[in-house]
């Protein structure tokens, strides 16, 4: 493996202390997690020209017994978008159809399947998809088994201790730990936000069996108050099978688990599962930055309220962090902002500035207190997240009201929502990043008139007689296509624009 530890430090090097290590890799960033968050901020920041170090707890390959994520699935257009490199070696299946399923009973289910666009979703290894980031990240050293246990922020720089000893001293610090960060218990002072608790288990089908599956992700509702089951096809034969649920009671996973494969008949391995926690996000997470520490991913808490996936929002905030930090190391403060410098010889921002000219830098006096407060507002990098990340919170707040209403009302959501073709092409261009939240409730609530109108003039001509069943199918699938193309594609491209436009003035673009 590539980023082995034997690697990422010279052999020469291995026998050097904590002080002579850091003296010879001086650091800008240091990222906690090799995750898709961390793995995405390393990449940006490497590809920038910026010296990162990135501490992963685990040793990669993770073991099979490390948990990993719930779901896996992304929208490939994001990565086309984000990466301008092959994530091809990742993808395990592609998915062209979801089903979703409401539960009332064990015996008593209502499944409605709903094609995908072509290419749309796919179902990605974790493992590769990580290792594939880390590797085009260039100059990007990699220390593994060295999860982050203590974090000491000061006014210039930010120290950060492992729990097997090594001490590292950056500029900035990025938090892609996880749910359970120990890096975000420093950012909000060791409060921890609500999780949710999943258990999966990836099980192997014969190939007969796992036809049923292939190319269709499965989603279930109404077993529990505030959660979901899934089965999503991996590599064949595989199918990764899991529940999520928030605060269950002593041993109601497992029930679920078992609920969900004795449905599909599938036979479960004891104790093969393994249980993981999923960040809730709620508008009163609390803050996700300081001056130097920012939280990407499941350590910002950002992961979808209603179906739990985190591989997209963990892309999209490292990417934001990244440019926040970037920015920030990029700026220059004026010459009025602090006496004695002159506009050819700007103060440096350097890490590897000594700590008297810090303190010089510190007590010398401002000639002008409004560009010197622009100047210290600049340096900020968690102020540029919190500014750049706006869409993010926003479109999380609002799926968080969506989720509170889905979870209150299952069967009116599912009869209204899920089996309308088009609630399934607006969470699609959801997942791809083209439009937040808020933009696509308010495209469900214009996509509700269309639904009535196709079913009942369906159910119509079903009472009439009016040509086989195939001719109706035909009949509905025309009318959802110009549906979509009529209202959907649209309107995303105008709250698209709409969105950008007010980042764009905002000063998020």
């Amino acid at each position: 493996r590539p980023h082995s530890a034997s690697t990422s430090v010279s052999p020469a090097k291995k026998k050097l202390s904590n002080k002579n290590l850091m003296s010879t890799w001086p650091q800008q960033v240091v990222i906690a997690g090799g995750g898709p968050a961390g793995a995405t901020a390393a990449y940006v920041l490497c590809s920038r020209g910026l010296r990162c170090a990135l501490l992963e707890r685990d040793a990669l390959p993770r073991a099979p017994s490390v948990p990993r994520a719930a779901c896996g699935s992304v929208a490939m257009s994001l990565l086309t978008r984000r990466f301008p490199f092959s994530l091809q070696d990742a993808v395990e299946a592609h998915l062209a159809a979801a089903t979703y399923t409401l539960v009332a009973t064990q015996q008593r289910c209502r499944a409605v399947t709903v094609p995908l666009p072509a290419e749309a979703m796919v179902k990605v290894d974790r493992d590769r998809f990580d290792d594939t980031i880390l590797r085009n990240a260039p100059g990007l050293q990699l220390f593994q088994r060295c999860g982050v246990c203590t974090v000491d922020e000061a006014a210039d720089h930010v120290a950060v201790e492992t729990d097997d000893g090594k001490k590292f001293t950056a500029r900035f610090l990025i938090g892609a730990d996880g749910a359970t960060s120990a890096v975000a218990k420093h950012v909000r002072s060791g409060k921890t936000p609500s999780l949710i608790s999943t258990l999966s288990v990836e099980v192997q089908l014969p190939p007969e069996k796992y036809a049923q599956f292939a190319g269709n992700t499965l989603f279930s509702f109404g077993e529990t108050r505030y959660g979901s089951s899934w089965i999503t096809p991996s590599a064949s034969p595989n199918v990764t099978m899991g529940v999520a649920a928030l605060r269950p009671n002593a041993g109601e996973l497992s029930k679920l688990l078992s609920a969900l494969a004795g449905r599909y008949d599938i036979q479960l391995s004891p104790d093969s599962a393994h249980a993981h926690e999923l960040p809730h996000y709620t508008p009163f997470v609390g803050k996700f930055s300081t001056r130097r520490v920012l939280l990407v991913g499941g350590a910002a808490g950002f992961a979808d309220p209603l179906t739990f996936e985190g591989i997209r929002y963990a892309v999209e905030s490292a990417r934001l962090a990244a440019q926040a930090i970037c920015d920030t190391c990029a700026y220059t403060p004026p010459p009025s902002a602090v006496r004695g410098t002159s506009s050819g010889s700007p103060p440096s921002a350097t890490p590897s500035a000594s700590p008297q000219s810090s303190e010089h830098a510190a007590i010398t006096i401002k000639e002008d207190p409004v560009a010197a407060a622009a100047a210290d507002d600049a340096e900020d990098a968690g102020k540029r997240y919190n500014r750049y990340s706006h869409k993010i919170t926003w479109s999380l707040t609002a799926g968080y009201l969506l989720a509170l209403i889905f979870n209150s009302m299952p069967r009116w959501c599912f009869y209204l929502g899920l089996c309308n073709p088009l609630a399934t092409v607006a969470f699609t261009h959801l997942h791809s990043g083209r439009i937040s939240y808020a933009p696509m409730i308010l495209l469900l609530l214009l996509a509700l008139p269309v639904y009535f109108v196709v079913e009942v003039a369906a159910g119509i001509c079903m009472l009439l007689g009016c040509g086989s069943g195939r001719v109706r199918r035909l009949v509905r699938r025309l009318l959802y296509a110009g549906a979509e193309r009529a209202l959907v594609w649209p309107f995303v491209v105008l709250s698209s624009a709409v969105e950008s436009l007010a980042g764009t003035l905002l000063g998020c673009g």
